[in-house]
């Protein structure tokens, strides 16, 4: 059988075809090392440079929607939420409104029929696999932190944010990308 590979990565080991990416590193001269894994039974790791490849490494809004979806995935979607995730979701696409079929109009959609279905709809439910639901996306910045806070405490009773909350990831993500000089 011939061996498939991707790029000059060889996939043949053990099982052919058989590989799965387990990490990535972007060095400090713009090459990027992925470490791809053979399965089954984990034969054997292989580390390989691929040149320089594109990769923004600061935290994006949607990493930090999903961050937070897994922070509160046993929580039930309040207003607060929704608001500052149709934030969020403002800012990552720009488009205002939302997205059509997008978490923001999901949680609209949740918070809009509470109480009637009696299913109880989680952040983690709305926000788990954001990325596959929004078509772009852009780094975190304190501005947008900023803003989904604005949006969140608006819609709680106090007016203050809950900890490790969306606008609570989304302040930490901009804290982070700040710190490593892409969060203005």
């Amino acid at each position: 059988m011939r061996p498939r590979a991707m790029g000059d990565v060889d996939l043949t080991a053990g099982d052919p075809g058989a590989a799965s990416l387990t990490a990535a590193q972007v060095t400090s001269t713009g090459e990027t090392i992925f470490t791809v894994t053979t399965v089954p039974a984990l034969a054997t790791t292989d580390q390989v440079t691929i040149g320089e490849v594109p990769m923004d490494p600061l935290t994006s809004i949607v990493d930090a929607l999903e961050t937070a979806g897994a922070r509160l995935a046993d929580k039930p979607l309040e207003e607060s939420d929704a608001r500052a995730i149709q934030s969020a979701e403002a800012r990552a696409t720009g488009v205002p409104g939302g997205l059509k079929g997008g978490p923001a109009a999901m949680a609209q959609s949740v918070v809009d029929t509470a109480g009637t279905g009696g299913t109880v709809v989680t952040v983690g439910d709305v926000l788990l696999g954001a990325t596959m639901q929004l078509p772009s996306d852009k780094p975190v910045t304190t501005e947008d932190a900023s803003r989904v806070q604005s949006a969140e405490a608006r819609h709680t009773p106090t007016g203050e944010i809950p900890r490790g909350g969306v606008a609570s990831t989304m302040q930490q993500a901009a804290a982070a990308n700040e710190g490593a000089g892409g969060g203005a």
